[in-house]
Formats: C-alpha cells, sequence, structure tokens
C-alpha cells in the first residue's frame, strides 16, 4: 500500500496491510470505512479506529504523521488482537507544543507493538486505559511533551525498548531505572497494571538489589523482583 486512502480502506478486521516506504498525513482522506472516522479537536481532526480485530499493520519505513496538536495520532477504541510493526508514528509540530498522545488505546486488549518509533511532540507516546495484555518491544519513544507512557487501569509488558528525551515524568524515571540497573545486572521485562509497576532483572549480588531498590522504594507504585 501506498497511498493514505489504501491505508484507511484496509482497516477492517481479519486483515494484514504492508505499508511502503514514506510520509503520510492520516488524515488526508474520504472513506466509508465504518471502523474509521475523523473526530473533532480543539484544532482539527485525529483518526479514530473502533471496534477492530485481528488486524496486522506492518511499515517498511512508512511514517504516519498528523498535524493537529490536540489530536492522538492514532486512537483505538474497543478493538482487540492488533499487531503494530515496523511504523513511524508521531505529530509534525515542534516538540512541546501538543496536548495529544502519539497511540492511544482505550478499552483495548491483546495488542502488540513492536519495533515502532514514537515520537514527540505528542504528550505521551502511549495512553492506555482499560486494556489489557498489551506488550511493546523493540520500541523507541523519544521527544514527548509529557512523558513516554500514561498508564491507566491497564496491563502492559515494555521489554528490549528505549525512552529517551522526554519530559521528567514515568517515562524518564523509568529510563534512569533502566540505566542503573544496567550497571549491574539485566532487566528481563517491566510490567505495568493499574498503575503499578514491577521490573523483573538479574542482578549480579545482592548488593546491586539494594542499591536499585534504594532508588525506588519512595515510589509506592514500584517494585523490583530478582530472577
Amino acid at each position: 500500500m501506498s497511498t493514505v486512502s489504501e491505508f484507511i480502506d484496509g482497516l477492517c478486521s481479519n486483515n494484514k496491510l504492508v505499508l511502503n516506504k514514506g510520509f503520510y498525513d492520516i488524515l488526508e482522506f474520504s472513506s466509508d470505512n465504518k471502523n474509521v472516522k475523523k473526530e473533532e479537536v480543539f484544532d482539527g481532526n485525529e483518526l479514530v479506529l473502533s471496534n477492530l480485530s485481528n488486524i496486522t499493520i506492518v511499515g517498511d519505513n512508512y511514517t504516519l504523521l498528523v498535524s493537529p496538536r490536540y489530536a492522538n495520532v492514532m486512537n483505538f477504541c474497543g478493538c482487540s488482537n492488533i499487531k503494530l510493526i515496523g511504523l513511524t508514528i508521531g505529530h509534525t509540530p515542534h516538540k512541546g507544543s501538543c496536548t495529544g498522545a502519539v497511540l492511544r488505546f482505550s478499552d483495548c486488549n491483546n495488542i502488540q507493538v513492536d519495533s515502532l518509533e514514537l515520537f514527540g511532540c505528542g504528550t505521551y507516546g502511549i495512553e492506555l486505559e482499560n486494556c489489557s495484555n498489551v506488550r511493546v518491544n523493540g520500541t523507541r519513544i523519544y521527544e514527548c511533551t509529557y512523558g513516554a507512557l500514561n498508564i491507566l487501569h491497564s496491563s502492559l509488558e515494555f521489554t528490549n525498548s528505549m525512552i529517551y528525551d522526554c519530559n521528567k515524568t514515568a517515562g524518564c524515571l523509568i529510563e534512569a531505572i533502566k540505566r542503573i540497573i544496567s550497571s549491574c545486572g539485566k532487566i528481563e521485562e517491566m510490567i505495568f497494571e493499574d498503575g503499578n509497576m514491577t521490573i523483573v532483572a538479574n542482578l549480579e549480588s545482592y548488593d546491586s538489589y539494594m542499591k536499585v531498590n534504594s532508588l525506588i522504594e519512595s515510589y509506592g507504585n514500584m517494585d523490583i523482583i530478582c530472577g
């Protein structure tokens, strides 16, 4: 697929989309697709995808962009079994001027985000609300205005991914923890559920565990488990 219209028309259940290289404003379309709509925000529209299931979107250096600052780039509602692979997604305005996230999921389950580039000025790279079994792997989140992740009543497995150049919120706290642990061991996975974060790590010694634990013990919603 090489046009926005083809992409939008292909957003239906039980489908796989393979997108060609390029930069695309995903709001430049007119379609009768019942699962896709433009929803008005303060300075334009945002893309809302509803009631999709069993769909895979694969990108080959495919960049999805929007210009409205109040828009989530892609807003998934009531979707299940969604795979996003190899895409670059973000806002066109400069860092610091947006109030919408990059990816937002609400009331969704079984979501796989693999090898994505999510960049600001979006408020967060990923927002979750009332979602279950969300897995993020091999993904970079950077230059987001408020932070990398905003997790509400949801579960998230976050592995082999990078967070950088975000503001000093939960996302950058995660980055700091990862840097400290990497100096004395290895993170196996980071699990987010209902506002709590559990870090599963292999550490070199008990002293290493105490070093990391002393960093996070002041945060009531964080815990570390040594594998």
